[in-house]
């Protein structure tokens, strides 16, 4: 429905779950003792996590307008 193209939709989508999943790794296996591990770690859930959900909405073409 948007004029975004498709490709750049998928792109935000993998890089942001690719960057959540890099995020959540690095805090797990280098920051166990650092003082801000639990909020780095919710970042990179977050990032995950709303990859997941764009994912879906980048499969909309744009053929209706």
């Amino acid at each position: 429905m948007s004029k975004i193209p498709i490709t750049l939709k998928w792109m935000i989508a993998i890089a942001s779950i690719i960057i959540g999943i890099i995020i959540i790794l690095t805090s797990f296996y280098f920051l166990k003792d650092h003082q801000y591990y639990r909020w780095i770690k919710w970042t990179g859930n977050i990032l995950f996590f709303a990859g997941i959900i764009l994912t879906p909405f980048a499969k909309e073409s744009n053929e209706d307008m």
